[in-house]
């Protein structure tokens, strides 16, 4: 899906934004920006969607997108309560020449990865975020100050890329209010067949339209991508209940265990089993 341009808000006070987001639920909104975006969760459980990746997030998710990487949320209808820190910044909020310091090596590494999008440790989460929920209460220097430390200590630590892929164009408001239709009818029914022909009603198109336009807009197939979202929803369930992985994976489509597995190695690097040992200790 092509990605809409979001226009972030400059303040006067400063040259870079922080806001927090205390919502009851959070929508699909694909979009992109100029800015890096620095999102730590403090609530709250979905997934989020960046560049050609489709992810998990509960608690102490914590992320960094680069500046037009397409990316979007999208909470559990079930939750009740989304909380979440946003940091947004360019890249010459410090004035051009600061990255390019040697002390400044592993930061300036960092922010070039971003563009596919980088996750953190859940413990460099909880480190971290009693600084991020107060830096607003410091007068405008030493939040500054306090962002760069915080960056820093993100350098040291920056974890794998989310993304395979990081350049994306935009989109008309026709397209993107049509994917967003087609996105929320997948996921509503991710324990039954998903079939081209229903999908592509959904859109008002022809089967063999509507998958050269998902195609050419999400850069997969329609089959690909169900996949993708159902591996996503098991790998929530996986880490937020106890059930058998059999009836997980029944639940998000999958009536044969063996082709589970195999779908959930392909896009994790780990069985299933694996998995839930991160989890279930």
């Amino acid at each position: 899906m092509k990605p809409s341009y979001e226009m972030v808000p400059t303040p006067a006070e400063q040259s870079w934004l922080l806001r927090h987001f205390d919502q009851p639920q959070v929508v699909f909104d694909w979009h992109v920006h100029d800015e890096f975006e620095l999102v730590l969760m403090h609530e709250g459980h979905g997934q989020y969607f960046v560049g050609d990746s489709i992810n998990v997030f509960g608690p102490d998710e914590f992320v960094l997108f680069g500046a037009q990487l397409p990316h979007t949320f999208k909470s559990d209808p079930r939750v009740q309560r989304v909380y979440q820190s946003v940091i947004q910044f360019k890249s010459d909020f410090l004035g051009a020449n600061l990255l390019q310091q040697p002390e400044f090596y592993k930061l300036r590494k960092m922010l070039q990865r971003s563009g596919s999008g980088i996750r953190f440790d859940h413990d460099l989460a909880k480190n971290l975020r009693n600084r991020i929920l107060e830096i607003d209460k410091l007068p405008p220097g030493h939040r500054t100050v306090e962002l760069l430390s915080i960056l820093v200590t993100l350098a040291d630590f920056a974890g794998p890329n989310i993304s395979h892929s990081d350049s994306f164009p935009s989109s008309s408001s026709k397209t993107k209010e049509r994917l967003q239709r087609v996105v929320a009818y997948i996921e509503a029914r991710l324990g039954e067949e998903v079939t081209l022909d229903c999908v592509a009603e959904v859109a008002n198109m022809s089967p063999t339209a509507f998958s050269r336009f998902f195609h050419q807009e999400m850069g997969t197939t329609l089959t690909d991508y169900v996949n993708g979202m159902r591996i996503a929803a098991a790998k929530g369930q996986l880490r937020e209940n106890d059930s058998p992985i059999a009836l997980i994976a029944k639940q998000v489509g999958y009536n044969n265990i063996s082709n589970f597995n195999r779908q959930f190695k392909a896009r994790s690097n780990m069985s299933p089993r694996q998995y839930v040992a991160q989890f279930r200790k």
